[in-house]
């Protein structure tokens, strides 16, 4: 399966990013999915002076279910001598289907995210924030959260929790594995690249 990866910056921001497209069923909090198949990729663009570095993450749990999700976790570069922001932004939908394929996903609202994890829970450390791709997600200048949340997304065993503005049931699915060495190593040399 392959996933695409927009990332909208401006020209003189350099930009880290985890991206995660996900398809899964309707789901309460009591009966949380696992997907049955996960992979990972690593990617780096350089568009100008802008550099991008994501790793995507897609799975799929119910192939007959049409709600779809997306799922980044993003650094972007401060200023000089500024603090980087990290966060992330959650998209649900309903996929479209033309001539029996896929045609994209119509985003349903969100109103309240969360990133839970036995480690790290962004629950009250992070600030909720629209996000300009569309999705509801959280962000943070704190200095640990970034380490902590890139660490709970490495190990794979995190639920990504929500609730839309049409209901109040708080849904999440399961995540029980994390990047391989190779897709990880590529997304923290490209890091580094940008640290410099």
């Amino acid at each position: 399966m392959r996933i695409h990866v927009c990332l909208q910056v401006k020209r003189t921001i350099g930009i880290i990013a985890i991206a995660a497209q996900v398809v899964m069923p309707v789901a309460s909090e009591a009966a949380t999915p696992t997907p049955k198949r996960v992979e990972y990729r690593a990617e780096l663009d350089h568009a100008g002076t802008v550099m991008q570095c994501a790793m995507s993450l897609a799975f799929e749990n119910d192939p007959e279910s049409l709600e779809m999700g997306n799922f980044r976790i993003f650094v972007v570069e401060g200023a000089k001598g500024a603090s980087p922001t990290t966060g992330y932004s959650l998209q649900i939908g309903q996929m479209k289907i033309e001539d029996s394929l896929p045609a994209g996903m119509t985003r349903t609202s969100l109103a309240k995210v969360a990133f839970i994890s036995p480690s790290y829970n962004t629950a009250g450390e992070m600030q909720t924030t629209e996000m300009p791709d569309g999705g509801l997600g959280q962000v943070t200048l704190n200095d640990q959260s970034p380490l902590d949340l890139i660490g709970a997304f490495e190990m794979g065993n995190y639920d990504l929790s929500f609730v839309t503005r049409e209901g109040t049931e708080q849904r999440r699915y399961h995540i029980d594995k994390g990047p391989s060495v190779d897709v990880m190593q590529k997304f923290m040399n490209c890091v580094r690249v940008l640290k410099r």
